[in-house]
């Protein structure tokens, strides 16, 4: 097989829709990623192209979740939407060489990697507080191994714009939200019973109402446990995320 090579030019309108696309286009969820995929397979012409969120980083661990890949032709069947891969960091497996590489130097890393394994791996940063970060990945199946430098350079810029966008949605959404339970902060919900309040101003007939919850108990939760708690993987913090999952739905 020989890889698709598009101009550079057309590599740059490919990075023009995808600013365009981050920047006007509603996001929900992975579509933020979209785009990047389609870049790797489309443009740069890899068989398959691989979206990993990092879940956690324990010791010398790295564990990966595979959220979305692009395989049409089936030739990966390790990567599957939902798995969970564990790889050591000092010592990981060879196919997954650029993986461990682009965590390890928060950069794209393009190490010549024989069969399985992916041939080009970016790093998209996010500080600790806000997630581990994901990793963008494409796979060539081909006599053609080597990476060039412009694919390298795209998918950098790729990266960049990512980070870039999740951590200015990320902070948006900590200015309104609370960081354990997902719900809206307090100050939110002033803004939003305010908002509430001069509708209700508007109209001939006033409806509404403001529900108050309170989670039994939880005061024996807290003095068994402490206060401090609530910030790490304990009973308080489990509780409360339980309550605002039921709030939710």
């Amino acid at each position: 097989m020989v890889k698709v090579i598009n101009s550079a030019e057309f590599l740059l309108n490919q990075l023009g829709e995808l600013s365009y696309h981050l920047t006007n286009v509603p996001h929900k969820d992975q579509s933020y990623f979209e785009k990047p995929l389609q870049i790797i397979n489309e443009a740069l012409g890899f068989h398959i192209s691989v979206l990993y969120k990092i879940t956690n980083v324990i010791e010398n661990d790295l564990i990966l979740e595979v959220m979305t890949v692009c395989n049409p032709e089936h030739i990966r069947p390790d990567l599957v939407e939902g798995t969970k891969i564990c790889l050591e960091v000092d010592n990981p497996r060879v196919e997954f060489t650029n993986e461990v590489s682009a965590f390890k130097n928060r950069n794209v890393s393009a190490i010549n990697i024989p069969g399985w394994g992916c041939d080009i791996v970016g790093s998209i940063y996010m500080p600790e507080n806000l997630g581990h970060g994901y990793l963008l990945a494409g796979d060539f199946f081909g006599n053609e191994s080597g990476v060039r430098e412009h694919e390298v350079r795209v998918c950098e810029i790729m990266c960049n714009m990512l980070s870039s966008v999740l951590m200015k949605t990320q902070f948006e959404k900590l200015a309104s939200y609370d960081g354990l339970t997902s719900l809206l902060n307090s100050r939110a919900i002033r803004v939003e019973l305010e908002k509430a309040f001069q509708r209700q101003k508007r109209k001939t007939i006033w409806l509404g109402a403001v529900v108050l919850a309170d989670i039994d108990f939880f005061k024996k939760i807290n003095d068994n446990y402490g206060h401090i708690q609530g910030d790490i993987e304990m009973l308080p913090k489990c509780c409360l995320k339980d309550a605002a999952h039921f709030l939710q739905h």
